[in-house]
């Protein structure tokens, strides 16, 4: 069923895990909150010259970094995003907001850490329990205890620059944001945002997948003609039935990774240089990634979906593996899709915008 009335709510951050809620009914013109696979989320968004003025006790109710918007449907949190600046168009003040865990964009490691055979998961939540240590920096935000069997790091090997331990300090550790970013890609995992009430507190919670998040969802399916609002936008790509992925190391003591498929096709190979997998498990699992996005006539990349019994929009969750069937006069689309982004807006909410990537059943 398709969403009831939005409402925006404003907190501020205490910087001790809580925030504290200062408008309830925020007169705020919102466009599109855009959830994003294993990045934070973006919620686009513009207030008028007058509500810009607006003060809660002395204090303008946007405060960059300091601001937290809050978007409500049907009593669950659609969006929650940090107040970052504004942009200045005429009446129009555009705000640049981002989900809570773009709080880690471009924030040093103070301290310094050592890791030798450490699951890149735990480092992920020291990541954000140095953070959130931190003096006025606790958003209170909580992290899935999920385990990985990757490890990462290795005693040092002298003249080896690929070898020794993983490092987080505070003369080199600059973006935090990059780091989780190369944890998750080099690892691989997945990671989301969920949105929750607990008592009258919003909250973040981020959850974890090793190798990835969410799965098959057979009982739901996109079909043009039933709940695509339009066309998929399809591009027309290579053909590529094996890929190999080069891993750290040198010359012939480099990590090799590969996937293929017997498919009756000529050979088509695609290699992908990535210093940054340590283990062929890494390099086959990104060179599996690799098959499965170019392996295939057509690319689907975007998809517009109306609520409807088939999928309602509220069970398409970011990583989910969806069948998707699309008859159109020049190409013909009947694959499963992983979505990787998901945009609503408040002004159409018996619709979606999916960000897709191809999978394979083989």
């Amino acid at each position: 069923m398709a969403t009831g009335e939005w409402n925006f709510l404003a907190g501020r951050l205490a910087g001790d895990g809580s925030i504290d809620i200062i408008e309830t009914e925020l007169p705020i013109n919102v466009e599109a909150i855009d959830r994003n696979l294993s990045a934070p989320s973006t919620m686009d968004g513009s207030i008028s010259n007058e509500v810009k003025r607006l003060k809660v006790n002395g204090r303008p109710i946007f405060e960059p970094w300091n601001t937290v918007l809050i978007a409500e449907a049907s009593g669950l949190i659609r969006g929650m995003t940090i107040y970052r600046k504004p942009t200045f168009d005429g009446p129009k003040w555009s705000l640049d907001q981002i989900g809570l865990p773009g709080y880690a964009l471009g924030m040093p490691f103070t301290d310094e850490k050592v890791y030798t055979k450490a699951d890149p998961l735990n480092i992920f939540r020291d990541v954000w329990a140095h953070l959130q240590g931190q003096q006025n920096g606790n958003l209170g935000l909580t992290i899935d205890d999920l385990k990985s069997p990757v490890l990462v790091g290795s005693d040092a090997v002298e003249g080896d620059s690929e070898s020794g331990p993983r490092l987080l300090n505070w003369w080199s550790t600059l973006d935090l944001g990059k780091t989780i970013d190369d944890l998750a890609r080099e690892t691989p995992f997945d990671w989301v945002e969920r949105y929750s009430w607990q008592g009258d507190q919003p909250h973040c919670h981020i959850g974890l997948g090793y190798p990835t998040i969410g799965g098959r969802k057979d009982h739901l399916r996109l079909v043009l003609g039933e709940n695509l609002a339009s066309e998929p936008s399809v591009s027309e790509g290579d053909w590529v039935n094996q890929t190999y992925v080069l891993g750290s190391g040198e010359g012939r003591d480099r990590v090799r990774g590969y996937a293929g498929v017997a498919d009756s096709r000529l050979r088509r190979v695609r290699v992908v240089d990535d210093k940054g997998k340590a283990s062929v498990d890494q390099a086959n699992a990104r060179a599996r990634e690799e098959l499965n996005a170019l392996r295939g006539h057509f690319i689907v990349d975007t998809l517009e979906v109306f609520d409807h019994p088939n999928a309602p929009l509220e069970a398409i969750e970011l990583g989910d593996e969806i069948p998707l069937f699309a008859e159109m006069d020049w190409a013909e689309v009947d694959d499963y899709v992983r979505v990787v982004g998901k945009s609503e807006s408040p002004v159409k909410s018996d619709v979606a915008t999916l960000t897709v990537v191809r999978t394979v059943t083989a």
